[in-house]
């Protein structure tokens, strides 16, 4: 699976107000703590210009890679 943090970022920017609503409802924090909790999530999202996650196995056993590549100041 490989992901593009910017790219996801910019989608849920577009639904900032109903991640916001749904944050308050299902985590029961105000409307600050919603608001700070989804900005932080967009902006570590910003900071990943791309996200892959390899699963795989052999004999019985499973093993999964993760690799990120960020976009730093």
């Amino acid at each position: 699976m490989e992901i593009d943090g910017v790219g996801l970022a910019s989608i849920l920017a577009a639904n900032r107000e109903a991640l916001v609503r749904n944050n308050m409802v299902e985590e029961g924090n105000t409307r600050d703590q919603a608001e700070t909790h989804i900005d932080l999530i967009l902006m570590v999202l910003r900071r990943i210009s791309r996200a892959k996650l390899d699963v795989g196995g052999s004999a019985g056993r499973t093993a999964a890679t993760l690799e990120l590549r960020l976009n730093l100041p």
